[in-house]
């Protein structure tokens, strides 16, 4: 039979799972699959058995011989249990789970570079610490924060870039302060943001978008090849980049698409994930191996 794990492989079941508002912890489930072969769900639960989602998201990072991982992490304060069910909804395994602690979203960010669920450089790593220390010079736009919370709460996010100064929205400068609005996302949950195979760039992509907050942003995405002069029509998936004056308007930041020009199958399925209560204004070709988020600077 099933039973939980922490992250070193002990058997913690029926053991007290304790997690932080905004933190996550990782715990493995040992023989993951039922008797039929299939795996067994992961779920946060009341007491009573009732699924109870709102305290904790738990999601799979990898899997490790008989051993198949993932991240619980805390939502709000409350207490639960942990169980490995089967898809007949027998409970094979189960353990306890408390969230406490309250927490803002520039602190959850902190703890997610301290859990090592968000990954990005050394730079901008210190920008997000910054900023939820009360910096006076440096800010990052609330939708941005909400957005990378967004996506932390059902895995772990790999950001390519975030701040930088002078350079349109990842860094809007007034006076002597500088405010970041958008962000480079170049994986989630494990999958980078990579345009083969074509399948893979496509789900990727819409298991980011289908995360967004409310609000208003612009998008670009990825093409086969970055800079000024570089394309590849054959390998293009989400816009047609076919010719040195399209790259060139690409890197000039200087070409807007609508979703009725982006090729299929990812219109139909970019089409589908995008939420009924986020704004996408300006959606366009961007560069190599990452999806670009702004917020707009063309709100209405």
């Amino acid at each position: 039979m099933a039973h939980f794990t922490n992250a070193q492989g002990i058997r913690i079941s029926g053991q007290n799972l304790e997690v932080q508002i905004g933190e996550s912890k990782e715990i493995g489930l040992w023989g993951f699959r039922d008797f039929n072969g299939q795996p067994l769900n992961v779920d946060v639960m009341t007491g009573n058995g009732q699924q109870c989602s709102e305290i904790a998201s738990v999601f799979q990072i990898r899997e490790q011989g008989d051993t198949r991982f993932y991240r619980v992490r805390g939502l709000r304060a409350g207490s639960g249990r942990i169980d490995a069910i089967t898809g007949s909804l027998n409970s094979w395994d189960n353990m306890n789970l408390t969230v406490s602690g309250s927490s803002s979203p520039l602190s959850n960010l902190v703890k997610a570079l301290d859990d090592k669920s968000l990954t990005i450089n050394r730079g901008d790593a210190n920008v997000i610490r910054s900023v939820a220390d009360g910096s006076t010079t440096i800010s990052i736009d609330p939708q941005i924060v909400n957005l990378l919370n967004n996506l932390l709460m059902f895995g772990n996010l790999d950001i390519m870039s975030l701040l930088r100064r002078g350079q349109s929205q990842h860094g809007v400068v007034s006076g002597n302060h500088v405010t970041c609005k958008a962000v480079d996302i170049q994986g989630y949950r494990g999958i980078p943001v990579r345009l083969r195979p074509k399948d893979v760039a496509i789900n990727v992509v819409c298991l980011i978008l289908a995360r967004f907050p409310e609000g208003q942003f612009d998008l670009g995405f990825p093409r086969p090849v970055g800079g000024a002069t570089g394309f590849h029509p054959p390998d293009d998936v989400f816009f047609s980049v076919p010719d040195v004056a399209t790259a060139q308007q690409c890197w000039d930041g200087t070409i807007s698409r609508s979703l009725n020009q982006m090729l299929q199958p990812a219109q139909d399925r970019v089409r589908l994930a995008m939420p009924p209560h986020t704004r996408f204004r300006i959606l366009y070709p961007d560069g190599l191996n990452h999806l670009h988020v702004s917020v707009t600077r063309n709100p209405i």
